[in-house]
């Protein structure tokens, strides 16, 4: 699951997302004007992938 969660992370670089690493294992994505959002490094529960792309959709404004 940590692959799929990496190929997300390069599609929103492509979209002009800042994508940075916390102190505490996880990833920040951040796009200007708009509200943050924490991923999980290793996510674990099954609906992960589905709820990353909800969030994006949300506060991002991407659509995965």
């Amino acid at each position: 699951m940590a692959r799929e969660v990496k190929a997300i992370l390069k599609v929103l670089q492509r979209e002009g997302c800042t994508v940075k690493t916390t102190g505490g294992g996880h990833w920040r994505v951040s796009r200007t004007g708009c509200q943050s959002i924490t991923i999980a490094k290793t996510p674990s529960d099954g609906r992960t992938l589905k709820n990353i792309r909800a969030d994006v959709r949300r506060y991002l404004g991407i659509d995965l």
